[in-house]
């Protein structure tokens, strides 16, 4: 759903995973920590088009267009499909106002499909990727519901350049392809969730192994003394049962 979940669900798993680049300070990884200012551009991207499509107000929004019409929903959102009837039904009813509103909400929908799918993959790759069985083919869930994203969009584009005499196959098309996203957006929500399952486990891990390699007086990731050129974080401050050593 185009809304406000979709941001949450990235600005945490986003969150998460600069947790975990600042932490692996090892020259393996330096490539995945030279990753976060691209996923941190699409996420201030995914922010924005966000406000642009569901602030009360604006010219883009859905809100705009529930103002006129209190039952209207956009046609991407309608979880249950519709049919040409109600394609014209509910154009009608948020008039001339109202679908030029709608014709703004599309032009923000050209690039929205691109940027959730380049950024909820590039995440779960980023925590997955190096997984040896059928999780790392996870962030491939991303990919195939921003493509079916985009078939819904091409056809509900075709339809409403039609109105009112919308073309009854663009719109039947429409319909299917948007049942079919909602189901990807349920995978979606479960590869994220699955994300977020490993790197919590990984962070406890972590942690686990900080605190018996501080209690050795080592380096927590090189297992060597601090003085014999250990990593600068986190050895500069260990905690042992509230103490700093």
């Amino acid at each position: 759903m185009k809304n406000w979940k979709q941001t949450i669900l990235s600005l945490g798993v986003i969150l998460f995973h600069f947790s975990v680049s600042s932490g692996q300070v090892k020259a393996e990884d330096s490539e995945r920590t030279s990753k976060k200012p691209f996923i941190l551009i699409l996420v201030g991207a995914l922010v924005l088009l966000n406000i642009l499509m569901n602030t009360p107000g604006l010219p883009t929004s859905t809100p705009s267009m529930q103002n006129i019409s209190p039952s209207f929903t956009p046609f991407d959102l309608q979880a249950k499909g519709y049919t040409v009837e109600s394609f014209i039904t509910d154009l009608n009813s948020i008039g001339r106002e109202g679908r030029n509103i709608y014709r703004n909400f599309m032009v923000c929908d050209i690039s929205f499909p691109a940027i959730y799918t380049l950024t909820f993959s590039s995440l779960i790759f980023l925590v997955l990727g190096a997984k040896t069985n059928w999780l790392k083919w996870l962030f491939l869930i991303p990919l195939l519901t921003g493509f079916m994203d985009y078939v819904e969009n091409i056809f509900i584009v075709i339809a409403f350049v039609g109105f009112p005499s919308p073309n009854n196959l663009a719109v039947t098309l429409a319909s299917g392809a948007t049942q079919t996203k909602m189901i990807f957006n349920i995978l979606l929500i479960f590869s994220l969730l699955v994300t977020i399952i490993v790197w919590v486990t990984r962070l406890i891990k972590k942690v686990r192994n900080y605190q018996f390699n501080c209690s050795l007086g080592r380096d927590n990731w090189n297992e060597r003394p601090i003085s014999d050129g250990g990593s600068e974080w986190p050895t500069t401050k260990c905690w042992i049962n509230g103490g700093v050593v």
